[in-house]
């Protein structure tokens, strides 16, 4: 049953290669594309489950974004919907965002750090502010009591945001599922994508990077058409507001650019990382 769901999605994948190919940068071939795609959807079985437009929905999404669903720049994920049951959606991850601001022109770095309470840290504000960070060198560094994020502008201006334990969260209490795996599970990591977020909203903005930020954001039914609306400026924040709940310390590292198309992505279970081998499969 499994096996001819993933064939019939290998044939509904080949028909709309030539609309994600219209989209997509020079920079990602087509066969990449859809053999990334078809990675993603093999890695996690359940996604031939969800709503067959949803899922086609995603890839769209990604392939207007420039960005591949590697799982690390971004991952075609579950949604499950009280109403409409299971949905795929498509969302970028940190890893994806930055590569977009580096690609930019306007931000040569953007990374995000947590402190824990047995660290020693000082931020400084005023005429010349600063932020030191020491991290404990012993294996617990306690309760994490703040997190900070550093864009380095090509200008060299540096920009930075703190925001301690209690604001953030705040954020959490806000957000749609507070108690979610991602908050549960992975609480370092959502606490440096919540000062990312807020960050961001200060950080300046380019003509690629608004590519990735004009779309109006897909309902959360995830099944409307596959279609760019009219363009209209929005932050930066909104994009890492769509951002994946899934930590980047756990997405498998990128697949070069330059492989070639007689090679398949494999993920290794255990590691997470992502391997190309030769495909074997008689073209399939």
């Amino acid at each position: 049953m499994k096996q001819n769901a993933v064939a019939e999605v290998r044939v509904q994948l080949d028909t709309m290669k030539e609309q994600f190919a219209a989209v997509l940068p020079k920079h990602i071939p087509i066969e990449r594309f859809a053999r990334v795609v078809m990675t993603a959807i093999q890695t996690t079985p359940e996604l031939l489950n969800v709503d067959r437009r949803s899922l086609w929905n995603a890839a769209m999404k990604a392939a207007q974004d420039g960005l591949l669903p590697d799982g690390r720049l971004g991952a075609i994920v579950i949604y499950k919907d009280k109403r409409r049951g299971q949905i795929a959606q498509w969302l970028p991850m940190i890893a994806g965002v930055r590569q977009k601001v580096r690609n930019s022109g306007e931000v040569a770095t953007f990374d995000a750090h947590v402190v824990h309470e047995l660290d020693e840290f000082d931020y400084v504000l005023g005429d010349a502010p600063q932020i030191i960070h020491h991290p404990h060198k012993g294996a617990d560094r306690g309760a994490i009591v703040a997190a900070y994020s550093i864009a380095v502008l090509r200008t060299g201006e540096i920009s930075r945001e703190v925001m301690w334990v209690d604001e953030i969260e705040k954020v959490r209490r806000q957000s749609r599922m507070p108690d979610g795996q991602a908050w549960t599970a992975h609480y370092g990591e959502m606490c440096k994508k919540t000062v990312a977020k807020r960050h961001a909203k200060v950080l300046p903005m380019s003509s690629d990077l608004d590519d990735l930020l004009r779309r109006e954001d897909e309902d959360e039914s995830g099944v409307g058409p596959a279609i760019q609306p009219p363009p209209g400026k929005r932050s930066m924040t909104d994009a890492l507001n769509m951002l994946a709940s899934l930590p980047e310390s756990e997405a498998p590292e990128q697949v070069p650019e330059s492989a070639g198309d007689d090679l398949i992505d494999v993920i290794d279970n255990v590691t997470g990382e992502v391997e190309q081998r030769e495909d074997v499969s008689d073209g399939r």
